[in-house]
């Protein structure tokens, strides 16, 4: 605990999600006081975003911490 997956459109290096990977193992550390050995983290790529936001993000917005300022 805890276990993050972020979903997103496909198009980012692998560096990209290693870089994004670190810093939210940093966040995590620093702002639950979670230790490095309980974190895990998956990227996911969506390849149609659209789509995914249709049927997971726009029913569910009353649990978003961060609401997004678009819609699909």
């Amino acid at each position: 605990m805890p276990h993050i997956t972020v979903h997103m459109m496909p198009g980012r290096s692998e560096a990209q999600k290693q870089d994004l990977t670190e810093a939210l193992v940093k966040v995590l550390q620093t702002t639950v006081g979670a230790g490095e050995d309980s974190i895990s983290v998956e990227i996911v790529d969506q390849p149609n975003w659209p789509e995914y936001y249709r049927a997971e993000i726009a029913p569910n917005l009353e649990r978003l911490q961060k609401i997004p300022g678009y819609t699909y």
